[in-house]
């Protein structure tokens, strides 16, 4: 109805209404002067106190300003999430840094959802107030919650801690490594699209099973994968459409809880003691002046005559028995490694090498290596 100027039909009675009486201008031809039927003053004071919606737009590229140019020509209103976006806060900025940074060809939109008419904007914003109210208190996340709440919660003056933008940010990269990994992508394409419902549950639950915890409490990449799989396998196996309404906000919530939590394990721990134990226990060993020799199984010079071998045999008949055993030579102290009674076969022959002065015939020569093999100390 234009105000004041023409008069609006009812359509059942064919009665015209006048909103108010305009005096007829002097250009204008006098007329025969007829009663106008004008609105109630209720009527009128209603219209009056209506509230018209102005969305100034700025830095829109030619491709969306056609885009809304047509839906205002016909006749379309703007969605909720469309609605969130007007909203201007400390944690709308957020919410709009996340979105430069996370939805573009390189990160998230490699796989396919929607992102159009504030779709992205809608994801992201619910996703951080999950995030915001689980590092608080966990409980206070039950389902999807309603577009009232949340914009209520965008236009809170309170902004979100650091920490939680910290870990937020580390929440998404860790979903975009996932989105753009050849090994780990597959399982956001055995479907036609991510649902919109799932874009705001799956970075949930890698805020909560690969960020809170502490580091070695966190699942892997792997792990995640897997239990972000198994989600989307369940939900649909529920439901018949993926929508974002409450039930499905309560089962994926309930999913994401119910995901048994890593266990500490202490052998890692245990191992890490022992190894410390058999460092000491090497220290001790290598201050020591003890070092072992191990005795070769075959011998060592082929000059020695059998008289001189069987005399040495009567001596040390009357000995207790030595025991063979394997030495390990210390690399701090002769360069190398002996582990086999042919590897100390070299060492023991340059040792002997300085003995060679002597009588290698004699018993002593004989007595000086045994000794040696039975850990006394070589003079």
């Amino acid at each position: 109805m234009s105000i004041g100027i023409g008069p609006d039909k009812d359509s059942v009675t064919g009665q015209k209404y006048w909103y108010k009486e305009i005096e007829p201008t002097n250009d204008e031809p006098t007329k025969t002067k007829t009663k106008k039927q004008l609105l109630p003053e209720t009527l009128r004071k209603m219209f009056a106190n209506k509230h018209v919606v102005c969305t100034e737009y700025i830095g829109l590229t030619s491709l969306e300003e056609r885009d809304i140019f047509s839906r205002v020509q016909q006749g379309k209103p703007l969605k909720n999430s469309e609605k969130l976006g007007a909203t201007s806060t400390n944690r709308t900025i957020f919410i709009r840094s996340l979105l430069e940074r996370y939805v573009t060809a390189e990160t998230l939109c490699a796989i396919p959802w929607k992102t159009s008419r504030g779709v992205d904007n809608l994801c992201f914003s619910h996703a951080v107030y999950c995030m915001a109210k689980w590092s608080i208190d966990p409980e206070e996340v039950k389902d999807h919650r309603s577009l009232k709440v949340l914009g209520e919660w965008l236009a809170g003056s309170q902004e979100i801690a650091d920490d939680v933008k910290s870990q937020v940010h580390e929440a998404y990269d860790i979903f975009v490594r996932l989105a753009t990994s050849p090994k780990y992508s597959a399982l956001f394409h055995k479907q036609k699209k991510v649902s919109p419902v799932e874009m705001i549950f799956i970075p949930l639950l890698i805020f909560v099973h690969g960020v809170l915890p502490s580091k070695e409490l966190r699942y892997n990449l792997r792990k995640l994968c897997a239990h972000i799989a198994s989600m989307r396998r369940s939900v649909r196996e529920h439901f018949r459409e993926v929508c974002s309404n409450l039930r499905v906000g309560k089962f994926l919530t309930n999913f994401i809880k119910n995901i048994e939590k890593k266990k500490a394990t202490n052998n890692r721990k245990r191992n890490f003691e022992k190894e410390e134990a058999e460092d000491d226990q090497v220290i001790v060993a290598t201050t020591s002046a003890h070092w072992n020799l191990s005795i070769p199984e075959t011998p060592t010079m082929s000059s020695v005559n059998s008289n001189t071998a069987a005399l040495s045999t009567e001596s040390l008949s009357t000995r207790p028995a030595l025991k063979k055993r394997k030495s390990t030579l210390d690399s701090a102290t002769f360069g190398l490694n002996c582990t086999s009674p042919r590897q100390a076969l070299n060492p023991s022959m340059r040792m002997t090498s300085s003995l060679k002065s002597r009588n290698p015939l004699s018993l002593p020569f004989w007595l000086s290596l045994h000794r040696s093999a039975s850990g006394s100390r070589i003079a």
